[in-house]
């Protein structure tokens, strides 16, 4: 009796599906957008969170190096100072040059580019020793710092 209502049930709902699958084209534009949109905002939101805690030390290690040589007057008599401000640009470097690697969001390209571009000449002054070029080289890394960090705000937990 049961092997008969399950064969009456089994042939009374079984029909043929015929046709081909299809998708929504613009559902599928729509879906990859988006998911290409919150990839990019989580890319920016953390090369913002990590570049910006490296620049904060690398600004930091930058003032006792010009607090030594204001003291020194001499290029050469930094106790080391300069060369953790080189470690420091070295490592904002690296993170500046990670995250032009990946997908960002328009907005943060150009941004970070110049970062990197600032971090270089200011790297370069202070290796090199040359102190007329350190003020001149301080204030563009800090216009382009001033810069990423207000870009940076868009993509920031508050």
């Amino acid at each position: 009796m049961a092997a008969a209502v399950v064969a009456v049930i089994v042939g009374a709902t079984g029909c043929t599906v015929t046709g081909q699958a299809q998708t929504p084209r613009a559902q599928v534009e729509s879906y990859v957008a988006e998911r290409s949109a919150a990839r990019e905002h989580a890319n920016g939101e953390a090369a913002c969170a990590t570049t910006l805690a490296g620049m904060r030390a690398s600004v930091a290690a930058y003032n006792t190096m010009i607090s030594a040589l204001n003291s020194s007057q001499d290029m050469g008599s930094l106790g080391g100072a300069d060369r953790a401000v080189i470690i420091r640009l070295d490592h904002d470097l690296a993170n500046l040059r990670a995250a032009q690697g990946k997908s960002l969001p328009a907005g943060l390209t150009q941004p970070f580019a110049g970062a990197a571009e600032a971090t270089s000449a200011i790297r370069k002054a202070v290796v090199g020793k040359k102190r007329d070029e350190l003020n001149p080289a301080a204030r563009r890394w800090d216009r382009a710092r001033q810069r990423l960090v207000r870009v940076c705000g868009r993509f920031l937990p508050r």
